[in-house]
């Protein structure tokens, strides 16, 4: 039986955990403050994690280079200030090079209601669909672990 996490995003970091923990090249970078299941890519494997802090533009530019290094980047943000906000950065930096860069957005539509406007998503993937990049946007509350695993080393999770 598969077990059960509490939030989506904690599923699918298991799994992209696991498959940092045998690929040196799979890179994490995240603009979330609050993402308990990045606490053992920090823990663990620290070279393979960058908290960038509220950065998320820089963090595309970041991103876009290490990509050009050969490495396997995913990118981590809440969903708005992933697309909307940077949304030039992964046009331009990301797109128009054809970067193999992963996009993770969490709180897809209104999933972050009480914090106002400024953190709804009812535009992301409209913003998304803009270039060429990929795209995960977990959105669900509650989720059943997977075999993410060999998707995410071959660059195959692709949800729009």
């Amino acid at each position: 039986m598969s077990p059960v996490y509490a939030e989506v995003r904690d599923a699918f970091f298991e799994e992209l955990y696991a498959v940092a923990r045998s690929d040196r090249d799979v890179l994490v970078l995240s603009a979330d403050q609050g993402a308990m299941s990045l606490e053992k890519f920090a823990r663990d494997i620290p070279r393979q994690y960058l908290q960038m802090g509220i950065a998320e533009q820089n963090m595309v530019g970041v991103a876009a280079g290490l990509a050009l290094t050969g490495k396997k980047v995913f990118v981590y943000a809440i969903i708005p200030f992933l697309t909307l906000r940077c949304l030039e950065h992964i046009r331009v930096d990301v797109c128009s090079m054809g970067l193999p860069v992963n996009f993770i957005g969490i709180g897809a539509g209104y999933a972050y209601n009480t914090d106002g406007p400024t953190h709804h998503a009812v535009n992301d993937i409209v913003a998304a669909a803009q270039g060429k990049a990929d795209a995960i946007f977990l959105q669900l509350p509650v989720v059943e672990r997977r075999d993410y695993g060999a998707q995410i080393g071959e660059r195959q999770i692709q949800h729009r």
